[in-house]
């Protein structure tokens, strides 16, 4: 069932609907949404009156493009390419975020960003786990549109289960439970964490004890950047409170800054725990790169760190967990926890 130009309900008989289901969906989607005459008439004027404002707008159309690629290349769930283009970008996802028209939908609803489900742009029938995105906004709004799509894509991937690309129930995990446990016995006040699948069952462990759910609870909030959480949370210390992040370690490189004018300089304790990346078990062949120097860089800049892996037990991750945060509050500065789940219970990269 289609609907005219005139809203009448027309009925196209077909011997298999399925197969013509989503052209008449995607012909349908861009007749009865075509833009109103008065908006056409504010396209002319604007290609004819407005050369200025047209050309300052393309000028800045490469930043804006380069931030998008920059913020999406800090995350792993929603993937797209450099390739050339108008003004959007196209991203795929993997098939547990579900249909793009539902993903849209929850972005919506949710986030208050609005964007265009990829079904009407690939007939290969992928566009079901695709979405386009346009970057022709402000800068401000192309940072903030994207960072909220980006944590509710990590937010809505986390409740699933058997979701690992090696398998295993990503969010049962011993080891995880045992970190959440120590960060809350450590009478952490707020905990700012970074959305990645890779954290993802640690945040789970901390949102369930707090009485949370949906990544979020009274004292854990989800942020957009590492030198975001830095500085949120470095307000809690300043408060006289400790605070925690969890993130990933490759992010440490957006956080140096944010870490040693803040955090060091104004001797603020901060509990930092951060999922390593790139050594045995990792499934992204080029994150290595950035995650191999980690520990050199946190020494270079002063940084104190300890790190966990499978040689320890649960209640050893707890204990290293807790005095580790007794540590930050005693020297007055950020404590590092860089922890392999590799070969744990949970197997996470």
């Amino acid at each position: 069932m289609v609907y005219g130009t005139d809203y009448r309900p027309n009925e196209i008989p077909c011997r298999n609907p399925r197969t013509l289901a989503t052209p008449a969906l995607r012909a349908r989607q861009f007749t009865t949404t075509c833009p109103p005459t008065f908006a056409q008439d504010a396209a002319v004027a604007a290609l004819q009156d407005t050369a200025r404002d047209r050309d300052r707008s393309a000028k800045n159309s490469p930043e804006r493009r380069v931030t998008a690629l920059e913020l999406l290349a800090q995350q792993d769930v929603l993937h797209t390419s450099n390739d050339g283009g108008a003004f959007y970008l196209y991203l795929t996802y993997p098939k547990r975020l579900g249909s793009a028209d539902d993903l849209a939908l929850r972005l919506l609803e949710q986030e208050h960003v609005a964007l265009v489900p990829g079904t009407a742009f690939d007939p290969t029938g992928n566009g079901d786990r695709s979405l386009r995105v346009s970057y022709a906004s402000s800068l401000d709004d192309v940072r903030e549109g994207l960072s909220r799509l980006i944590r509710l894509a990590a937010m809505v991937a986390w409740p699933v289960r058997n979701s690992h690309p090696r398998g295993g129930d990503l969010l049962s995990n011993e080891y995880s439970r045992a970190v959440a446990e120590a960060i809350w016995a450590s009478d952490v006040k707020r905990v700012g964490y970074i959305p990645s699948v890779t954290v993802a069952p640690v945040i789970h462990e901390l949102v369930a004890l707090d009485g949370g759910s949906d990544g979020v609870s009274p004292r854990v909030t989800p942020l957009s950047r590492e030198e975001e959480a830095v500085g949120v949370m470095g307000a809690v210390s300043l408060g006289g409170d400790l605070a925690a992040v969890v993130m990933q370690d490759n992010g440490f490189g957006n956080a140096l800054t944010a870490l040693t004018t803040f955090s060091l300089s104004y001797h603020l304790p901060l509990l930092i725990f951060a999922n390593t990346r790139g050594s045995l078990g990792e499934y992204n062949s080029m994150i290595h790169s950035i995650s191999a120097p980690v520990p050199r860089v946190l020494e270079a800049t002063n940084l104190p760190y300890v790190e966990l892996d499978r040689r320890s037990a649960p209640e050893d991750w707890r204990a290293v967990v807790e005095e580790a945060a007794v540590h930050a509050v005693m020297t007055f500065r950020p404590v590092i926890v860089l922890a392999a789940f590799w070969n744990t219970d949970g197997e996470v990269a």
